[in-house]
């Protein structure tokens, strides 16, 4: 996370721009399919409008597939991060996030010292 987003509320924290996007998602979770509006997306996640967050809990592993326009279709695996009273957060997994990397040894030394 950049430092000048250190100061804002934690519901304005990003880890990378958000682009508004508005296309369906396929979203499985526990082996079940559901479809999904998406709302904003960027490098690390994407939010999706849900009238059915019952179905979701943070940290539930799920599986994404979309298609952009004009682009080839999408299939990401990720984590539920959030849930909010309009959808649900999604950090993908299986990326290289440099940010999380960088700061992991500074974290790793910090539990060391305790």
């Amino acid at each position: 996370m950049a430092i000048e987003n250190a100061y804002l509320p934690p519901e304005e924290r990003r880890n990378a721009p958000r682009t508004p996007c508005h296309c369906i998602v396929d979203v499985v979770v526990d082996g079940r399919l559901y479809k999904e509006q998406a709302v904003d997306i960027s490098d690390t996640g994407i939010f999706l409008k849900s009238k059915c967050r019952e179905n979701y809990h943070v940290f539930d592993e799920i599986a994404l597939s979309f298609q952009l326009p004009g682009q080839n279709p999408v299939k990401h695996s990720g984590i539920v991060a959030r849930i909010t009273e309009e959808g649900i957060g999604v950090l993908f997994t299986g990326i290289d996030y440099p940010d999380v990397n960088r700061l992991a040894p500074q974290i790793e030394a910090l539990f060391e010292a305790l």
